[in-house]
């Protein structure tokens, strides 16, 4: 029983050591393209956020009076 549990591990083990050699990390410039990305979605994001904000406190105003 014991043995086929060191079995099971050293077997998992080398199937991820074999996965693990497959994976294709993204060079520097790739990161780089990808944060800036990010961050201009973000932007996008919350100027699309503060817009709406702004737009449903000026209808609420109108609104409350």
């Amino acid at each position: 029983m014991a043995q086929q549990k060191n079995v099971a591990k050293k077997s998992f083990a080398k199937g991820v050591m074999s996965e693990w050699k497959k994976i294709i990390w993204p060079t520097p410039k790739e990161v780089l393209n990808y944060a800036i990305v990010v961050v201009i979605v973000c932007l996008i994001v919350v100027l699309l956020v503060f817009g709406l904000d702004s737009v449903f406190h000026f209808l609420y105003k109108l609104i409350s009076k």
